[in-house]
């Protein structure tokens, strides 16, 4: 439900409260059901969510919200890696231009 109202609510979501009683994630919702849906800035989506997650869309969401995480990681892990290399290419014996700077290659 949280993802059908935004996707921002849905990626925080850590519990909901169906006619003012705590509910677990996967209950089912009827018509006329008051949702409050309670999130906490900390909480990320995690693969596990994909189980619980009824719609295709909501399912969707989430797969997003993964592969840009592990995305963000690969691209930091990959600066970290060419920098290392850039450090150790300077700091070689006989390097020609030792001024050359991962940041001319962004």
């Amino acid at each position: 439900f949280a993802y059908r109202v935004h996707s921002d609510l849905g990626n925080h979501c850590i519990g909901a409260r169906v006619n003012g009683r705590m509910v677990p994630l996967k209950h089912q919702v009827n018509n006329g059901d008051t949702v409050e849906v309670i999130q906490s800035p900390n909480q990320t989506p995690h693969h596990d969510w994909l189980g619980i997650a009824r719609t295709s869309k909501a399912q969707a969401r989430i797969r997003q919200w993964i592969k840009q995480q592990q995305r963000e990681k690969s691209v930091a892990l990959g600066r970290e890696l060419l920098e290392k290399e850039f450090r150790r290419y300077a700091n070689r014996p006989g390097a020609r231009n030792a001024a050359v700077s991962p940041k001319e290659y962004q």
